[in-house]
């Protein structure tokens, strides 16, 4: 089947950060005793070449063969598994989350942009932590002066304020080799911020309701 045959839809790939034409591959399905079916759909991304896999229920599938005709194409309606979508974790405040999920749709397309983007992350991490000094210097020092980051993460930080000021004002271009540190630098801060004392709540959660159980079965067992 020659390329021009192929279905094809404009998607986001978060492969190169574009929105561009991905193209049909292939379809495969299969059906277990635990489920209604799944299908998988293997695209192109015809701006960088990279391949996407996505997936839906075999169900929905038919549902719209029998609405939409032979073969229905519509990626929007399905789920990414490759590249796996960077979502953040429930614990993560929404606006953290919002503006975080704009930055990476430009990451790898405009690595300036991604850098400014992910400094103003960071300054509504400080304020929604209570770190609402005039200067991201300052929210971030008195964030590691309550405790909140740690030596190395204010480190961290301070190199992606300084690269986020230099792509905001365009002293410099920012080496898209640095995107991805940039990222994991952030996400690092996020991790150690809201995510770790969110599952050790969820634990001492847990475990008050173990001791709670063992309680009630010894006193009745007495």
């Amino acid at each position: 089947m020659s390329t021009e045959s192929k279905p094809t839809q404009v998607a986001f790939c978060p492969h190169c950060g574009h929105d561009a034409p991905q193209s049909l591959l292939m379809v495969h399905s299969f059906q277990t005793s635990r489920s209604h079916g799944e299908f998988f759909t293997f695209a192109k991304c015809e701006t960088c070449g990279l391949p996407l896999i996505y997936q839906r229920q075999m169900r929905w599938y038919a549902d719209k063969i029998r609405t939409q005709g032979a073969f229905y194409y519509d990626l929007h309606s399905r789920h990414l598994l490759y590249p796996e979508p960077r979502k953040l974790h429930e614990s993560i405040p929404p606006k953290v989350r919002r503006v975080y999920a704009e930055a990476l749709r430009i990451k790898h397309a405009a690595a300036n942009s991604f850098a400014a983007s992910i400094r103003r992350c960071l300054e509504i991490v400080c304020n929604d932590r209570g770190a609402s000094e005039d200067t991201l210097t300052k929210q971030l020092a008195k964030l590691k002066a309550k405790g909140e980051i740690p030596q190395v993460l204010a480190e961290m930080t301070d190199i992606v304020r300084l690269l986020g000021n230099s792509a905001s004002h365009d002293d410099i271009e920012i080496d898209a080799g640095f995107v991805d540190t940039i990222d994991e630098f952030f996400r690092a801060v996020l991790d150690y911020v809201y995510v770790r004392p969110f599952q050790l709540a969820e634990i001492r959660m847990k475990f008050d309701h173990a001791k709670m159980a063992i309680k009630s079965i010894a006193g009745k067992v007495s």
